[in-house]
């Protein structure tokens, strides 16, 4: 049977037994662990050493501590029931460092022969769990909150459009910097439109993504631009969800979107591209509204 194993390590301001305590404190999880944060509404049961979930969304699976040494590592089993399953370890390690704390988040799992050839997929999808898993604690232990919330509007219908922006192709790792300076640059000759980011190529197997970030006008401009290009959305049926909190953490709503998906049996457009739109785009919380074409 083939493996995922998959491995991430981050950075966090704090002493090691304060970020112990919070992975051991199975009750601050709805607020960090990434596949209840993407798919809220959802029941949970707590143990002494564990705990079990269960929604339509998140499916049902629990989490049980197999070994654990203090400030230093905890070593977990984890199993899915829904929405397919799974069979794999996990474990937490903490290391001092400059002062704070390195946590290293660690996954492995065995794929059933049906589906290996989803082993690329599957373990960049968990890559970016973590990711964003880490991510999340790192805020709890630092600042003692979590800005990360996903509504889930549902379907609906999108009336035709027109924008102007400005197209790149870029790393994962690059993608905000440069989408958040493009944008500024963007809205400096078209201050009325409504900013938004069209994701035209990639995915979460691919190092890039080529994408179009710019802005939604009302009418066709008379003039685009040096270095801009005009795009349309023809319009369609669409599927959304909205994120609210730190832009940095948006990617819950993103899976949450494709979670609701796949459980509704809903297809994606794969000709038309997803978007998301930054309905508030800064301030104490920043709203983005992502919208998956449907077919």
């Amino acid at each position: 049977m083939a493996k995922v194993v998959v491995s991430r390590s981050l950075w966090i301001d704090g002493p090691v037994a304060e970020v112990h305590h919070q992975v051991r404190h199975f009750q601050t999880w709805p607020r960090w662990i990434p596949w209840l944060v993407a798919a809220p509404g959802f029941e949970l049961e707590f143990s002494e050493r564990g705990l079990s979930w269960s929604g339509q969304i998140c499916g049902q699976g629990e989490m049980r501590i197999l070994a654990e040494v203090e400030n230093e590592g905890i070593e977990y089993e984890f199993a899915t029931s829904k929405p397919q399953r799974v069979s794999a370890t996990m474990a937490m390690r903490f290391q001092a460092k400059d002062g704070g704390t390195e946590v290293t988040w660690s996954y492995e799992g065995e794929l059933s022969w049906f589906v290996f050839w989803r082993k690329g997929a599957l373990q960049a999808s968990r890559e970016r769990e973590l990711q964003r898993g880490l991510a999340m604690l790192k805020d709890l232990v630092e600042t003692g909150e979590v800005r990360s919330r996903v509504e889930c509007p549902g379907p609906g219908g999108c009336a035709p459009f027109v924008g102007v922006g400005i197209r790149r192709i870029a790393s994962w790792e690059k993608l905000e910097e440069q989408r958040a300076t493009d944008l500024q640059v963007v809205q400096k000759h078209y201050p009325e439109g409504e900013p938004l980011t069209v994701y035209e190529k990639g995915g979460l197997r691919q190092k890039g993504v080529s994408y179009v970030t710019g802005v939604k006008l009302e009418r066709r401009p008379g003039v685009v631009a040096d270095g801009m290009a005009l795009f349309e959305f023809p319009g369609s049926e669409v599927f959304t969800v909205r994120h609210l909190g730190d832009l940095r953490h948006r990617g819950n709503g993103w899976e949450g979107g494709r979670r609701h998906l796949q459980v509704k049996r809903l297809k994606a457009d794969r000709k038309l591209a997803p978007f998301e739109v930054y309905e508030v785009p800064d301030g104490e919380e920043p709203v983005v509204r992502i919208v998956f074409p449907l077919r």
